[in-house]
């Protein structure tokens, strides 16, 4: 939905830069609070759902989890910076992440180790999509140096 629509292009320009987005025509005020209701009642319902998984209501009941979805969403390749990354990878990663708990969990490994092991996951994705990223604009800087000499 997001690549294919328009309202999805849009949220991508959004993402990527706002002022040309704005420049281009779209109501960034209006796209933004938009997002931000959907996200409001994304997360309700996500909640609603927890507190019925865990049959209590407790502040902290989801306290740790910060980690696992920073961890999810970077390593399913959206950036940090907005206007990239794709549903499939944070799929991707999720069950990445859901595999590793659970293998984790079942040789034993406590919660601080797990958190971690995650945390490492965290660091070695963002050292290896800055490397990636920084590759393919060095290669793509001399693809255009070749072309404007011949």
């Amino acid at each position: 939905m997001l690549q294919k629509t328009p309202t999805g292009k849009r949220i991508y320009a959004l993402g990527g830069s706002p002022e040309v987005a704005r420049y281009s025509g779209i109501n960034t005020r209006r796209m933004v609070l938009n997002l931000f209701v959907v996200s409001g009642v994304v997360a309700a319902i996500a909640g609603i759902v927890y507190t019925a998984r865990l049959s209590n209501a407790r502040a902290n009941n989801a306290l740790g989890m910060e980690l696992d979805v920073i961890t999810i969403v970077l390593l399913g390749g959206v950036s940090v910076f907005g206007g990239k990354g794709r549903l499939t990878g944070v799929m991707l990663a999720l069950v990445l992440i859901a595999i590793i708990r659970n293998v984790l969990a079942l040789s034993q490994i406590g919660g601080d180790a797990q958190g971690m092991i995650i945390g490492l996951l965290l660091i070695g994705s963002l050292l290896v999509g800055n490397y990636w990223r920084s590759t393919l604009e060095m290669l793509s800087r001399s693809r255009a140096m070749r072309e404007t000499k011949g």
